[in-house]
């Protein structure tokens, strides 16, 4: 009997002895593949990576009949791409499709209420019946209510869910199958430094678009685990203030560092990332810096920073 027991404790002895090594080997492994990834973000740092082309790809952009839809459409389209504009605006959607139409490139055009799954899943059927498969999806469309939490009514922060979050579930939904299907593809989101950041006046905006992050977020994870599709592609954009006319009031204390960003710059680096398959886009990059000393430092801490910044934008009058 002892001389079983003291062949089971040797037996433990090496079973843990094994253990603890493949720990070690794992953890060691995963340290190298860590600093192999710190200097392959330092050599693209230095030597940004080469720029996909996306001519004759099919780009879907949402919320394309202003703002910074409508801007991306416009450039998508003079990089050879055949555009498709959804918007819940048909007027201002019209008249995106006819502008691109005018330069001499292809555009379509559909009303859509991305906040509306049957809205969304009826207007894919017709594009892929009518124009194709889409290869690029843009998920753009967005509102944003400035105000305090109580005065923001119901409605508005319902709406503001669904169009800034939700629709990005019923598009992927629809577009992404088709994408895995032949391998390839790329899906963008339009987030935002309040979807990295709480801001005041902001609380329903702010809460979508932290869903958007951690959406596009698990969706890399998703995508990752399977291993099975290397060339599909994913980016999420965090742009600060941009002037398309949904911020009326905005404030800096530091503009030289902090200031609103002009549309034509903001889609020049949005394009910039997607075309280098880049999977996080800060707009500006100094942001991205911000972000993470912000989630570095104590609540308390944040508060003065945001004292020292004096950055954000006052509630709108009704």
């Amino acid at each position: 009997m002892q001389e079983r027991r003291e062949v089971f404790q040797s037996f433990k002895m090496i079973l843990l002895f094994y253990n603890v090594s493949l720990f070690f080997i794992d953890y060691l492994t995963f340290l190298w593949r860590v600093v192999l990834s710190y200097l392959d973000a330092i050599f693209h740092t230095v030597i940004p990576q080469a720029k996909k082309s996306v001519e004759g790809e099919i780009v879907l952009v949402t919320g394309a009949g202003h703002g910074l839809g409508r801007e991306l459409a416009l450039q998508f389209a003079k990089l050879g791409a055949k555009i498709v504009c959804w918007d819940v605006n048909q007027e201002s959607n019209s008249k995106t499709v006819t502008d691109i139409k005018d330069e001499g490139y292809i555009s379509y055009g559909y009303q859509c209420d991305v906040s509306r799954r049957e809205d969304v899943v009826r207007v894919a059927e017709t594009v892929r019946r009518e124009v194709g498969h889409v290869t690029i999806l843009v998920n753009n469309a967005g509102v944003m209510p400035v105000k305090n939490i109580l005065a923001t009514s119901t409605q508005e922060i319902q709406r503001t869910i669904d169009v800034n979050l939700m629709s990005n579930f019923w598009t992927i939904r629809e577009f992404l199958p088709y994408m895995m299907s032949m391998g390839r593809g790329h899906v963008v989101a339009m987030s935002s430094i309040a979807g990295r950041v709480g801001t005041a006046n902001l609380v329903p905006y702010c809460s979508a678009k932290f869903g958007v992050t951690g959406l596009m977020e698990a969706l890399m994870m998703e995508m990752y685990d399977t291993q099975k599709y290397p060339d599909i592609h994913l980016s999420v954009v965090h742009p600060i203030v941009v002037n398309t006319g949904m911020s009326m009031k905005p404030y800096s204390k530091y503009p030289w560092l902090l200031k609103m960003i002009e549309q034509d710059e903001a889609v020049r680096q949005i394009i910039n990332g997607v075309l280098r398959n880049q999977e996080v886009i800060f707009i500006p990059a100094i942001v991205q810096y911000l972000t993470k000393i912000a989630s570095l430092l104590p609540r308390k801490a944040v508060y003065h920073l945001q004292d020292f910044l004096s950055y954000g934008l006052h509630a709108h009058d009704e």
